[in-house]
């Protein structure tokens, strides 16, 4: 199987987006093998811890589900599943989030030769997930606290990090690194690289409503029953997660290496290393180690 050269050249806003769907076209199967290995079961568990911690009265929202009411006994419960939903969560997107990176990766910059198998992706995200994590914490944190404060210092830091994490698992880098060249990075083409960051963002958020919509109001109708909305709730939720997850991991890759592309060259650099003496495709960034 030859490597097929790819077409990697500056894009807009609008082109990377249409890359990252492309991608997930082509990789659609690993990719949703590997975010449904952590996604389904995570859901599914968030999904029992809820319903033990949810109370029974509920009103309709505007999708035609229904939102548990909170009485002053059931705050606290509430909060503790809340809590322990959202780490799970977060959890298993950084793994996903780690190993799709790497698929993403594989297939825009064109290696290696023959695909890598997906036990292969899991086991570099795994001894990533450390590092994936504190990377998500603490620019999580930063940026929190940046909208808070004041909303544009947030958006700014958003923006200026975006590309940390393909920075992180693709070059390898320690977190403070991977921040500091995310920075360097998106400086020269900060507002295309806000453009792509908050469309998809906007993108994802329609594919999830779009998906919530139809559940809730098919469920919606059986009573005032939360067990039914809650399961709608989270089957809405996995199958946006499956999708959603790939994607922005996608746009973000592409968008790192588009602005490696403007600023560094290095769509000439990759050409250079495959046509040099004794290189090999399969040790383009991207590609996990065995």
């Amino acid at each position: 199987m030859t490597v097929v050269e790819p077409d990697l050249r500056p894009r807009g806003v609008g082109e990377v987006l249409d890359a990252a769907v492309a991608v997930l076209r082509a990789r659609t199967r690993q990719m949703l093998l590997l975010t449904a290995v952590v996604v389904v079961p995570v859901q599914a568990f968030a999904l029992l811890v809820t319903l033990s911690t949810q109370p029974e009265d509920v009103e309709r929202t505007f999708t035609g589900s229904q939102a548990p009411t909170y009485g002053t006994d059931d705050v606290w419960l509430g909060l503790a599943g809340a809590l322990v939903v959202a780490l799970a969560g977060f959890l298993s997107t950084a793994f996903a989030t780690a190993a799709v990176t790497h698929v993403v990766a594989d297939e825009y910059l064109g290696s290696p030769p023959e695909r890598t198998p997906t036990s292969q992706y899991a086991r570099a995200a795994t001894r990533r997930l450390p590092a994936v994590v504190g990377l998500g914490i603490v620019t999580g944190v930063a940026t929190t606290i940046g909208i808070v404060l004041c909303v544009a210092p947030g958006v700014w830091l958003q923006v200026s990090w975006c590309v940390a994490m393909p920075v992180l698992l693709l070059e390898a880098t320690s977190i403070r690194e991977a921040m500091k060249r995310s920075f360097a990075l998106t400086r020269p083409r900060w507002w295309g690289s806000a453009g792509v960051f908050y469309l998809g963002a906007a993108l994802t958020a329609v594919v999830t409503l779009a998906l919530s919509v139809p559940f809730g109001a098919v469920l919606g109708g059986v009573g005032d029953s939360v067990t039914a909305t809650l399961v709608a709730d989270s089957a809405a939720n996995t199958l946006a997660s499956l999708l959603t997850t790939p994607f922005v991991a996608a746009a973000l890759v592409i968008l790192y290496v588009d602005l490696r592309i403007r600023g560094e060259g290095f769509d000439v650099q990759l050409l250079v290393h495959r046509l040099g003496p004794g290189t090999d495709a399969s040790s383009a960034p991207g590609t996990p180690a065995p």
